[in-house]
């Protein structure tokens, strides 16, 4: 089975943001892909929703492109992003809603054989780091000022 986790975060929660994701997969407990990504633009529509649904979206990208045939367990700290993906809450008007509307056409385009499923996890569970990251280069002006 693969697991894959993913965070994403927005510094600050707004339009604008930095925003930064990150993600790790592993297959029967073993690493076999991690990423992660930096956002630094002032014109981009920018959110910690969106910030999680691109971790999201680039585990399912790399899932698609690797032609991955297993089931796939998804692990994050987003209570919306499980419920949307789930189909247990409503994809309503936010500013995630283009986004997490990509993340179900590419659940479509796995294999219809492969069992998909969400799990809730808080953050302090995992060894993802993203808020530190995130924090850590917005209050260090590493990328410039946020």
């Amino acid at each position: 089975m693969i697991k894959a986790y993913f965070e994403g975060s927005c510094n600050p929660n707004k339009d604008g943001g930095l925003m930064v994701y990150e993600t790790i997969i592993y297959r029967e407990g073993v690493k076999i892909h991690s990423c992660a990504e930096v956002y630094e633009r002032k014109d981009i529509v920018a959110s910690n929703n969106i910030a999680q649904y691109c971790g999201l979206i680039a585990v399912l990208k790399y899932i698609l492109n690797s032609k991955i045939k297993e089931n796939i367990h998804i692990i994050c700290d987003c209570e919306l992003i499980i419920g949307q993906m789930s189909k247990n809450w409503s994809i309503n008007k936010g500013k995630y809603k283009e986004y997490a509307e990509y993340a179900l056409k590419l659940i479509k385009k796995l294999d219809d054989e492969i069992i998909i499923t969400f799990e809730w996890q808080p953050v302090k569970k995992r060894a993802l780091s993203i808020h530190r990251l995130l924090g850590h280069i917005y209050h260090e002006g590493i990328l410039g000022s946020a």
